[in-house]
């Protein structure tokens, strides 16, 4: 574990104004919008004039910049940092940011004894945190339930030292290296006398909450619609794409209108024909192809 900074002085530091500090890890990408999560963070500080929260991980944007401004400095986004420790001694409270949370991030604040606000219920793992060790930690259904757990925790001291010092514990018990001997412990005594063969079941397929956030996150910054984007991906890997007559509507009305130059894609222009031309008479243009470069010599 990496050497504790005092109190006093993180609280002193210039960079770090304050009181209820909070540093938010990772507050980017995905849904709900990161712009709920500055709401939540705007909601936080007008009803409590005297916390301040610090963002880290966030560079300042036009929307940080505007936060700041309107809470008279009481709001910093101060980018990333690799040295957290005068941030976990100056804070307060650890915000899990969302939508998309950083795990690692909660438990190193709360392993040192730092009370956590869990992001809300609308954020599935693995975009935010979950596991027995934070069993104990309440989360807030939405984005109000957030703002008021916050300010709980902002208006009662001793309720934060106790649910630090409980999240502390418990995070310790499950990820250390004390808390792994006792697990792999317990793994070891289930473990059959003999080797076994068990029938594998295949893979379930994911919930549709966690399968539709990851969709929009990991399509959220690209300009065009996903089925365009996921094509072009899928081209630039090699890959050749088969289309079915729904496909083929679809890529017809928004990617080949939008950008008509992925039909100079080999690999797409032989996946239409042979959407529109059936699976035989693409071979017949295949095979027609490779004997006129062999100059008549193909037998194939």
């Amino acid at each position: 574990m990496e050497p504790r900074v005092s109190r006093h002085r993180a609280k002193c530091d210039p960079a770090d104004p304050g009181h209820a500090i909070t540093p938010d890890r990772e507050p980017r990408g995905g849904a709900p919008r990161p712009r709920a999560a500055i709401r939540a963070a705007e909601a936080v500080l007008r009803a409590r004039p005297r916390a301040r929260l610090l963002a880290v991980g966030p560079r300042e944007d036009v929307r940080w910049r505007a936060l700041r401004d309107s809470t008279g400095g009481r709001a910093l986004a101060v980018g990333p940092r690799a040295d957290l420790r005068l941030f976990h001694a100056a804070a307060d409270i650890y915000l899990e940011g969302f939508p998309t949370g950083s795990p690692t991030a909660l438990l190193e604040a709360g392993l040192r004894g730092l009370p956590c606000v869990r992001a809300p219920l609308a954020v599935p793992p693995p975009f935010s945190i979950d596991g027995i060790a934070v069993n104990g930690l309440d989360r807030p259904r939405d984005v109000a339930g957030y703002v008021a757990a916050v300010v709980a925790l902002v208006d009662d001291p001793a309720r934060r030292a106790s649910e630090g010092a409980a999240v502390a514990r418990a995070i310790e018990i499950h990820h250390t290296a004390a808390g792994w001997a006792g697990h792999l412990a317990a793994a070891e005594r289930t473990l059959p006398d003999g080797h076994r063969l068990h029938p594998h079941a295949g893979a379930a397929p994911l919930p549709a909450p966690i399968r539709d956030f990851a969709v929009a996150l990991a399509t959220l910054h690209h300009p065009e619609d996903t089925l365009t984007f996921t094509l072009r991906a899928a081209l630039e890997q090699g890959l050749r794409p088969r289309l079915d007559a729904p496909l083929l509507g679809t890529l017809a009305a928004t990617g080949l209108t939008r950008d008509p130059r992925l039909l100079r894609q080999k690999a797409l222009l032989g996946a239409l024909v042979g959407a529109l031309a059936g699976p035989r008479a693409l071979h017949h243009v295949r095979r027609a192809r490779r004997w006129l470069a062999s100059g008549g010599d193909d037998r194939s």
